[in-house]
C-alpha cells in the first residue's frame, strides 16, 4: 500500500487527491517491516490534508503531506500536447524488457537478475536510457535532458479496485520511475555509470485530471538544472490529449570518488 493510498483509506475516500509532497529521509530495508503514521491536519468545506510518515526500526524515512480537494468547475489552460506523441504512438514502440535483454551481457553477474527484473508496469521508452537509440536507429530525437516514456499496466484494473484513489496511487508510485534518469542523461550518465550514487531525494505530483493507469500513460520528463551534486527534474504525464498530471523531482547524483556519506 502507497502512503496515498493508505492517506485516502483513513480519509473514507471522499475527496480526490490534487497534490503531494514527499522527502526521502533515509534509505529503507524492503524486507523489514514499515510502519505508516498518519496525521490529520485539515478537513474542511473543499480541502482536507494528512501528513503521513514511514518509520522503520524506530526511525523516520520518508514523510509526505497529501492535500484533496473536492471537484470544482473553473478556468482551463494546458501547455500544448509534445509532438512526440504523434510521432512515436506506443504501437510502434518496443517494451524496456526488450532492451534489457539486448544488453544483459554486459551486465555485472551480481546484479543480472535484479536488472532482468521485470517492472511491475508495462514501459515503452522513446529512447531507452541504457541505449540512446530511437525507434527509427537515427540520430536521437530527445534532447539530452529528456526522457520519456509510455507507461500502463499489464492488465485492466479488476471492477473492485476501479476507482480514483487507487489509479493516482498507482501513478504516484511509477512517477518515480525514470525522472532521475533526466538529470543523469543531461551529463552522459544513467542509473548503472559506475562510482555514482543517485537516489530520490524528494518528489511532488500534482494531479490535474482523472486519468486511467490501465491505459497508455505519455511521461516526459526534462531535467531545468543539475548543480552541487543534485539534479532538478519535471515530468508532464499525458493522456487522450490533456495534460492529467506533472511531477517535480530533485536527485543525488554523486560520484563516490566524491563522498559516499549520504
Amino acid at each position: 500500500m502507497t502512503c496515498s493510498e493508505h492517506s485516502q483509506c483513513i480519509l473514507t475516500c471522499t475527496l480526490p487527491l490534487h497534490s503531494l509532497h514527499a522527502n526521502f529521509i533515509s534509505a529503507g530495508l524492503a524486507n523489514h517491516p514499515v510502519l505508516f503514521k498518519v496525521e490529520n491536519l485539515r478537513d474542511s468545506h473543499s480541502f482536507s490534508t494528512r501528513q503521513v510518515t514511514a518509520i522503520q526500526h524506530g526511525k523516520p524515512i520518508y514523510m509526505v503531506m497529501l492535500s484533496y480537494m473536492k471537484n470544482e468547475t473553473g478556468m482551463e489552460y494546458q501547455i500544448p500536447e509534445p509532438d512526440l506523441i504523434q510521432q512515436f504512438p506506443p504501437s510502434m514502440l518496443k517494451e524496456e524488457q526488450f532492451y534489457k535483454a539486448q544488453i544483459q551481457s554486459s551486465i555485472s553477474p551480481e546484479y543480472l537478475s535484479t536488472f532482468l527484473q521485470p517492472f511491475q508496469l508495462i514501459s515503452k521508452p522513446i529512447e531507452y536510457v541504457l541505449t540512446d537509440l530511437p525507434p527509427s536507429g537515427q540520430a536521437s530525437v530527445l534532447n539530452q535532458n529528456q526522457y520519456a516514456e509510455y507507461l500502463k499496466l499489464h492488465d485492466a484494473l479488476d471492477a473492485q479496485f476501479d476507482q480514483l484513489h487507487i489509479h493516482q496511487a498507482i501513478a504516484a508510485y511509477y512517477s518515480d520511475y525514470n525522472l532521475y534518469s533526466a538529470a543523469l542523461k543531461t551529463h552522459g550518465l544513467n542509473y548503472l555509470s559506475p562510482e555514482l550514487i543517485a537516489t530520490s531525494l524528494d518528489h511532488s505530483m500534482y494531479f490535474h485530471h482523472t486519468f486511467r493507469v490501465d491505459n497508455w500513460v505519455f511521461y516526459d520528463m526534462n531535467t531545468t538544472r543539475t548543480s552541487q551534486s543534485r539534479g532538478l527534474s519535471h515530468g508532464q504525464m499525458w493522456q487522450d490529449g490533456k495534460l492529467v498530471a506533472s511531477t517535480t523531482q530533485e536527485n543525488l547524483m554523486r560520484y563516490t570518488g566524491e563522498s559516499s556519506a549520504l
